[in-house]
């Protein structure tokens, strides 16, 4: 329900990130990464709770937003650099180095 909300707070808005001030580009990026985190929870949690059916509803729902939040890290870092103009390959390269060590790091807890 709240991802579809957010979702639909974008088309409603219609907002740009390329023509938004500072802090309009803040609230769209913490909504955008908001939708895709409950958006891929679900989608995780869906997909994790039919291919194995042994494990628990709520140890599925941790392992599904913790990927989710991951893999949302990654679409929305990446989309950031685009609106700054500082995407290539040096940047993309110690982005997906960095959320490697924060997910090690977690693990190892």
């Amino acid at each position: 329900m709240v991802a579809f909300l957010l979702i639909l707070s974008f088309f409603i808005i219609g907002m740009n990130p390329y023509n938004l001030d500072l802090l309009s580009k803040t609230i769209f990026f913490v909504v955008l990464f908001g939708a895709l985190c409950s958006a891929f929870t679900l989608l995780f949690f869906y997909i994790r709770i039919k291919l194995n059916q042994k494990i628990s509803a709520t140890q599925g729902l941790k392992l599904s937003l913790r990927q989710a939040a991951l893999f949302t890290f990654i679409v929305v870092g990446l989309f950031l650099f685009l609106v700054l103009n500082i995407l290539n390959l040096w940047t993309i390269t110690l982005y997906f180095a960095i959320l490697i060590l924060v997910e090690l790091i977690i693990r190892a807890k």
